[in-house]
């Protein structure tokens, strides 16, 4: 019986862990000034006081030019 419980927690966090790891990923080109090709546009449901988590990852380097631009409301 131990075993079991053992097992169905072992279980039950993994499927919270997966839950709660869901996550939109992409990637965006680069664009000109001014170019719409470059712009994205994601709309997804958030209920009201949910904590949203943003995060850029941005290759480069400092002084290269390249400028990202985000808009979240």
């Amino acid at each position: 019986m131990a075993y079991l419980q053992s097992f169905l927690r072992t279980a039950c966090s993994l499927l919270l862990f997966l839950a709660c790891s869901e996550a939109l990923k992409f990637d965006i080109e680069a664009a000109g000034k001014g170019d719409a090709k470059g712009t994205r546009c994601i709309r997804n449901f958030v209920a009201k006081d949910t904590l949203v988590v943003v995060t850029a990852t941005v290759g480069g380097y400092k002084g290269d030019g390249m400028v990202v631009n985000m808009h979240v409301s």
